[in-house]
């Protein structure tokens, strides 16, 4: 009887696992059915070089970007309902094409009417609005997305929101306004303009209409193994030095987040395909979820909880008053806490940046991201650059590395 029960449980065991597999596999391909396609992907473009023919956006990278000649289309990236992300070869250059949104009148619109059937020559600048007036939108808009206020003219700060800055026209088109209110309506495009000074940042090329291009920076093996990776990315990718030199410059980005800026930086969206390496240096190349402080105590201030992670935002995790039952504006861990726990240690679909240190320092690697991911309240609540922890492991790597050089 006792067989007869555990011969039945196996089968049974049996068929849960089949169906189960079933039904992972249908979640997959339903899943594969909202990725983007690269006839979705021509259809978009083919869209947006159709307004450009009529006049209707503007921009630098336009008549390269709706030439054959110039663009050649590789693949994509995005789920249908995600922010569209294309890779393009643009006059030889591989180069990503970025929009948040599909189509220009998805965007607030700066003018209505501009994109109907009306005839653009019909337009004229003083039917809507003077330059002047645009330079004023522009600075509210920027200093209220950014959370800062610029010690610089409204008329500087269009310029730097400019692409061109030096081909800035006297008199911008009422359509060359509304393709760069689109453009500044993007968080990461207004970061990787107005901050591109820093080396952390992708480069932008420039733009067309809502679309901006911008500098290739792949993941690559080092930071995001795949199956599709050769065998030399996979030797790469199971040397310490090239990931002990990666582990470096998130650790100089998460002190740049805290230091560099008027307020800190908080990267709520990290994970390893959301930063790139081009020439050895790490970039952050996806902060669409990174926030200053204002706006950060905004999104984490919630009207109701009952424990802390009801205020969690992503990987900015949030603090509940669990006498007053609400989220307070207080964020609970830091980036460098977050990028330990979310790339460096090793998790379920990802081996960890520093799996497999060399063997001298194997053990106080494993305590140092134990520490960070799990600190002490001293470190919790201070900058993540300024721990010892931080210190520690920044020292271990760079000692590690100047002996594998």
């Amino acid at each position: 009887m006792a067989r007869v029960t555990r011969r039945m449980l196996c089968r049974l065991l049996m068929v849960l696992l089949v169906v189960l597999g079933v039904y992972l596999l249908f979640l997959s391909e339903k899943a594969m059915g909202k990725k983007c396609t690269k006839e979705g992907s021509l259809a978009m473009l083919q869209k947006l070089c159709a307004l450009y023919a009529a006049s209707k956006v503007d921009g630098n990278l336009c008549h390269k970007i709706c030439s054959s000649d110039s663009l050649q289309y590789e693949r994509c990236f995005n789920r249908l309902s995600g922010k569209k992300v294309l890779q393009v070869q643009l006059d030889g250059r591989r180069a990503m094409l970025k929009s948040r949104k599909a189509e220009l009148s998805e965007y607030r619109p700066l003018f209505t009417g501009l994109l109907d059937g009306t005839d653009a020559s019909k337009f004229s600048p003083e039917r809507f609005m003077t330059q002047e007036a645009f330079e004023i939108i522009v600075r509210d808009h920027v200093q209220t997305a950014l959370g800062t206020t610029f010690s610089i003219s409204k008329e500087e700060l269009l310029r730097r929101a400019f692409l061109e800055p030096e081909s800035l026209p006297k008199d911008l088109s009422n359509f060359q306004m509304n393709s760069l209110w689109a453009l500044l309506q993007q968080e990461e495009y207004l970061f990787f303009t107005f901050f591109k000074d820093h080396s952390f940042f992708p480069k932008i090329y420039g733009a067309c209409g809502h679309f901006y291009v911008e500098e290739y920076v792949p993941p690559g093996a080092v930071l995001q193994q795949s199956l599709s990776h050769g065998v030399r990315e996979r030797f790469q990718s199971a040397a310490w030095q090239p990931r002990a030199q990666a582990a470096k410059d998130l650790l100089d980005i998460v002190k740049a987040t805290e230091t560099d800026f008027h307020s800190i930086l908080h990267l709520c969206d990290v994970k390893p395909e959301n930063f790139g390496i081009v020439d050895s240096k790490v970039k952050a190349i996806d902060i669409d979820i990174s926030f200053f402080d204002k706006t950060m105590g905004d999104f984490l201030e919630q009207p109701n909880c009952t424990k802390h992670e009801d205020c969690d935002f992503f990987d900015c995790h949030g603090v509940c008053n669990l006498a007053m039952k609400k989220c307070t504006r207080e964020r609970k861990n830091n980036n460098f806490q977050a990028i330990c726990k979310d790339i460096f240690r090793r998790k379920l679909g990802n081996a960890g940046l520093l799996r497999h240190p060399p063997p001298r320092i194997e053990e106080e690697v494993s305590q140092l991201i134990q520490r960070c991911v799990y600190p002490d309240e001293a470190e919790r609540v201070a900058k993540g650059s300024s721990t010892e922890t931080f210190r520690r492991l920044y020292r271990l790597l760079s000692d590690s590395t100047d002996r594998e050089m």
